[in-house]
């Protein structure tokens, strides 16, 4: 199973990204604990502390190569935060994704396409799985603008999955119409 080095980073679409440190916990906080940002994710304790020790148990599964966090910046400021999690060989789970309100519209687009292309490109994982809140419309449309496949819903949740081979084409498209810069 491939595992990311505990210094990984990316450059592309013009965003820099890394594994999240201890050192960005304000940030991490002031995002998360954000009413309007999070009122569809889990909450988060408010405790700068108890932020610390997350981050710190969550580094033992970034070198298990079970879980990754990381955080965006764009001309050297923080501008968002997104995770894989539930990782196994063949797939794996993104989401967390939060981006600092009033960034220009295609920095959370570019941010979500730095994850996925982890994923594929770097983790060469198969399947990626999705579960967005019934609510949350704005991010419902956009997997479903990128090609993503709503496989279940429950009572909060819609599921979707993608894989490599529909999510390139997609991506694609979509650094076109914004002129990304690809690395």
């Amino acid at each position: 199973m491939n595992t990311l080095p505990e210094n990984f980073e990316i450059t592309r679409y013009g965003i820099y990204g890394r594994l999240v440190t201890e050192d960005d916990v304000d940030f991490i906080l002031k995002l998360r604990t954000d009413k309007e940002l999070t009122k569809f994710i889990h909450p988060t304790d408010e405790s700068r502390e108890n932020q610390i020790d997350w981050i710190r148990n969550y580094k033992i599964r970034e070198k298990e190569g079970r879980k990754y966090y990381f955080i965006y910046f764009y001309n050297g400021t923080p501008v968002g935060l997104n995770r894989v999690y539930y990782r196994s060989e063949l797939y794996a789970t993104s989401g967390s994704w939060l981006c600092q309100p009033g960034i220009e519209t295609w920095i959370p687009i570019a941010i979500n396409f730095i994850l996925n292309d982890i994923i594929f490109e770097v983790l060469n994982i198969q399947l990626v799985v999705c579960d967005v809140r019934i609510g949350n419309k704005q991010v419902n449309k956009f997997h479903t603008l990128i090609g993503d496949q709503m496989i279940y819903q429950s009572e909060i949740d819609n599921f979707y999955y993608r894989t490599r081979d529909t999510y390139i084409p997609k991506r694609d498209k979509f650094v076109k119409l914004y002129n990304l810069k690809s690395k």
